[in-house]
């Protein structure tokens, strides 16, 4: 016969306590995931800096923040584009703007990440408006 204690889970994501009815529950109870037992794995994006929790034992392929399929590249390499070193015409992305292109064409025709367009038009325009997609 199994022990309160024996029954106590708690799981390693959300940290959520509880006390179950069978010896390895599926889900926690509190966040849902199946891998309450598993240490928790932290994907950080290098274009957006979104953290988040894997679901699988899989690489993520986008980031669910900015959807760059380029989220777990080092920012120093040579072919990533970060604010810190500027490697895109900002002036260029200010000008396609104002002409009436929306940042996802922007994003496409430049091939720059449409987080960073739509940083660089946000702090052109005034920061708090949206700008157009």
């Amino acid at each position: 016969m199994s022990t309160l204690n024996d029954r106590r889970k708690t799981c390693r994501r959300c940290g959520h306590a509880w006390y179950s009815h069978t010896d390895s529950p599926v889900r926690c109870p509190s966040c849902g995931t199946y891998r309450w037992k598993d240490e928790p794995t932290v994907n950080t994006c290098s274009v957006c800096g979104h953290k988040w929790f894997s679901r699988s034992d899989r690489k993520p392929l986008r980031c669910p923040m900015c959807k760059t399929r380029s989220w777990s590249q080092d920012p120093g390499a040579n072919n990533h584009r970060s604010t810190e070193n500027v490697g895109y015409d900002t002036k260029d992305i200010i000008d396609r703007y104002m002409n009436g292109n929306g940042c996802i064409k922007i994003s496409m025709e430049t091939d720059v990440p449409l987080s960073l367009v739509i940083e660089t038009v946000r702090r052109s325009i005034g920061g708090n408006r949206n700008p157009r997609m």
